[in-house]
């Protein structure tokens, strides 16, 4: 409650006590080091020891542990006098009040307005008008924020419609079921333009389908032999030889070549399944979610779909894995018209006589002016080359098949992956949305099943209650604030304050506004771990307006910000900020025109609630000086509730 800028704080320290061993002047410092909320109130006068008085009368005077807001003195009735019942009435309770302090020798001496529960009433409540018209701005703008952040929330708990009879139950399956496919085909399609698929990542279905390709194609490019190594050339050579058939010799077996491709394909098989299954996970785990999401009130009908899409994507995995099995057959049977084929043959080729030429150069050991000596080496080293390389002889031939078959492996890679890819998104994702709605709408005619489906969760049923009464009190509270007219005096005074704050790992902790290029303070920002705020801990208040930052005027909002990320260990800042006098003084003026102020037969009660807000209840029916303050009373009764 301390730390709470809404909050003023009342130090009460009893006048026949040491002020140095009282430690709330020092709490109150430490969050309100300018003293703007903090009035000091002395009680307990009649028991001041003898010759104590004109120490007490320093502090009361504010020379002594001086506030900002000064100190003021109350004698209340003493528990003899509240058992005898000698002052009976809140009335004959401040006339006696007042009479102890006139007649009291050293106190009759202070200034009356020092004096008494009606000094105290008048001061608190100019103060607190002044703190009104301070915070209701941000207090408006943050009864908004909530008001807007529960009606989002009550619209996600909102029923689609009545369930009252059959006919109502079976339109609102109708309905429900064609917005949940609405927003599911969304999710297919990749379009996510609808609020609930914009603001939760985790139902884009196609998106996360991608990684799933992009996985699928990494696995199946991991399992491409080494072409180019001597020992996958041996070892194709070898097995040439053992595969030889009738043909004549200088010929390619077309027989390796087809078993070589059957056994590359083979190890496909795993990953295009594992990526199938991924996918059926992957599209139930969005189903559900997006039923969470949008069936919030139906438990019993979100649980049938959930069925329904186990069932429809266990048909339709099983569909597409019968087509991912044809298509391992049928790349296992080498097939193309897709001249790419001979494009990368003729590449590789070009690239292994380019490789031969380089190395042919490299051998050179003739001097470079002897041109006749190095055409001679070279040309010996080609003809070498040539004859290994297309002699007729299963050396030969392996070296030539191994650039076939890398390059047919490449196309029929990328083929299958697209292929595999396509059968996936057709029988998985896309067929989804539609075997879905025909599977609900099966129940249409089953009333019995309807009624469970709609029988709403009772504690969702309880939370949209509540959340209507919060809605309905936020609303007057906010309606109730937009009357209140405030006016602002052009003599309030400003002040112009150095601080020096300590950077700490999350930087200042300052939430930071933009107005017409001035930098305000709008907020203060939460520490980890329950840490010290350390704008907060130096000083620094709402609505400060940073003027230089370590003696570097702040221009604009940008350099600004920049300036206080590039900041380290402690940085001095110059705040402007409205005097809290000036600003208490101009409220009452305005509020009051000729001095008016609640009578002194008033005592005032604060009421302090969680969130921050301040109400002050009049406990006698005094008189209050502002019409506004009225008006205000409302609004933060309404945010108290």
């Amino acid at each position: 409650y301390l730390r709470e800028e809404r909050t003023i704080i009342l130090a009460v320290i009893p006048s026949n006590q040491d002020i140095a061993t009282v430690d709330i002047l020092e709490r109150a410092a430490r969050v309100d080091p300018l003293g703007e909320r903090t009035v000091g109130v002395l009680t307990k006068p009649d028991l001041i020891g003898p010759g104590a008085e004109d120490e007490v009368l320093a502090v009361l005077r504010n020379v002594r542990k001086p506030l900002a807001l000064g100190y003021i003195m109350v004698k209340n009735r003493s528990q003899a006098e509240l058992n005898s019942g000698e002052l009976g009435s809140a009335a004959e309770a401040r006339t006696a009040e007042r009479s102890f302090f006139s007649e009291h020798h050293t106190f009759r001496s202070a200034d009356p307005k020092l004096l008494g529960v009606g000094s105290l009433t008048a001061k608190l409540t100019t103060l607190l008008v002044s703190r009104i018209q301070q915070e209701l701005v941000p207090m408006k703008s943050e009864v908004e924020r909530q008001l807007a952040t529960l009606r989002l929330e009550l619209k996600g708990l909102s029923s689609f419609g009545d369930a009252s009879t059959p006919a109502d139950r079976q339109k609102l399956l109708v309905a429900v079921t064609q917005e949940y496919v609405r927003h599911l085909t969304d999710c297919v399609r990749g379009e996510y333009r609808d609020r609930v698929l914009v603001q939760n990542a985790d139902v884009r279905l196609y998106t996360r389908a991608l990684r799933v390709f992009d996985a699928l194609q990494l696995k199946i490019n991991a399992t491409a032999p080494r072409f180019k190594d001597e020992g996958f050339v041996r070892s194709l050579a070898m097995q040439i030889e053992q595969l030889r058939g009738r043909e004549l010799p200088g010929f390619m077996s077309s027989q390796a070549f087809c078993m070589c491709m059957a056994m590359y394909v083979e190890q496909w098989r795993g990953p295009s399944h594992a990526a199938l299954q991924e996918m059926r996970a992957l599209t139930q785990d969005v189903a559900s979610r997006l039923a969470d999401l949008l069936i919030v009130q139906y438990p019993a009908l979100r649980e049938a779909i959930r069925g329904v899409v186990a069932r429809a994507l266990e048909q339709s995995s099983e569909e597409a894995s019968r087509k991912m099995e044809d298509l391992l057959q049928r790349e296992k049977d080498p097939f193309t018209m897709n001249d790419f084929l001979m494009q990368w043959v003729n590449k590789l080729r070009y690239d292994r006589f380019n490789s031969a030429v380089e190395s042919a150069f490299a051998e050179v050991k003739a001097g470079k002016n002897n041109w006749t000596a190095i055409k001679e080496e070279v040309f010996m080293y080609m003809r070498a080359w040539y004859r290994n390389s297309h002699s007729v002889s299963s050396a030969a031939n392996a070296a030539d098949m191994s650039a076939i078959l890398e390059a047919y492996w490449n196309l029929a890679a990328k083929r299958f992956v697209d292929n595999v890819c396509m059968a996936m998104d057709r029988n998985v994702l896309v067929s989804l949305p539609s075997m879905l709605q025909a599977e609900i709408y099966k129940y249409v005619q089953d009333d019995d099943r309807l009624a469970a489906f709609f029988a709403e969760d009772e504690l969702l049923v309880n939370r949209r209650e509540e959340l209507v009464q919060r809605r309905d009190r936020l609303a007057a509270a906010n309606t109730a604030m937009a009357n209140i007219q405030i006016r602002r005096s052009s003599k309030i005074s400003q002040i112009r304050v150095e601080l020096s704050v300590s950077v700490g790992p999350q930087g200042l902790g300052l939430k930071l506004g933009d107005e017409g290029g001035r930098v305000v303070v709008r907020g203060f920002r939460d520490m980890p771990d329950g840490a010290a705020n350390p704008g907060r801990e130096a000083g620094v208040a709402l609505g400060d307006v940073l003027e230089a930052v370590n003696g570097q005027r702040c221009e604009s909002f940008s350099g600004t910000v920049s300036m206080l990320k590039n900041t380290q260990g402690t940085v001095s800042l110059t705040v402007v900020r409205s005097g809290a006098h000036a600003a208490a003084a101009a409220a009452a003026a305005a509020a009051a025109g000729v001095g008016a102020v609640p009578s002194g037969t008033a005592e005032t009660l604060l009421l302090v609630e969680s969130s921050g807000l301040i109400a002050a209840q009049s406990v006698t029916c005094g008189r209050l000086a502002c019409g506004e303050w009225r008006v205000a009373r409302a609004a933060f009764d309404a945010c108290l509730q």
